[in-house]
């Protein structure tokens, strides 16, 4: 197994928590479809409400605020692949991702300019 993660960070606002466990609950749907289909090895999923959060998750504030700029609540998504089996540029995959308004902060992406 050769894994490797990426880490997405969602570029909507939600408004409130609900809305934002309403589209996690929608997006974890569709994302275990693409791992029954073998197209992803797994993946995680949270939704941050609050800046305890990012403490409480481990999650790297500085990359999540790269997209939301502070704004809560938002969606941290980590994409496992792994590459003796899976293709990381995916059509399907990507698809999903850009419908969702879901950026990649890591591995940096080469086409988003920084903010």
């Amino acid at each position: 197994m050769n894994l490797q993660g990426w880490i997405y960070v969602a570029n909507k606002e939600y408004g409130t928590v609900e809305a934002a466990l309403m589209a996690l609950r929608e997006l974890e749907a569709k994302l275990e479809a693409k791992v029954d289909a073998d197209s992803i090895a797994g993946f995680t999923i949270v939704a941050l409400a609050e800046p305890d959060d990012f403490v409480e998750y481990d999650i790297n504030r500085v990359q999540v605020e790269s997209v939301t700029h502070g704004r809560l609540p938002t969606m941290r998504l980590n994409i496992t692949y792994d590459l003796d089996i899976h293709r990381v540029d995916q059509p399907d995959v990507g698809e999903l991702l850009a419908a969702e308004d879901m950026v990649r902060v890591y591995p940096a992406d080469p086409t988003r300019s920084p903010t």
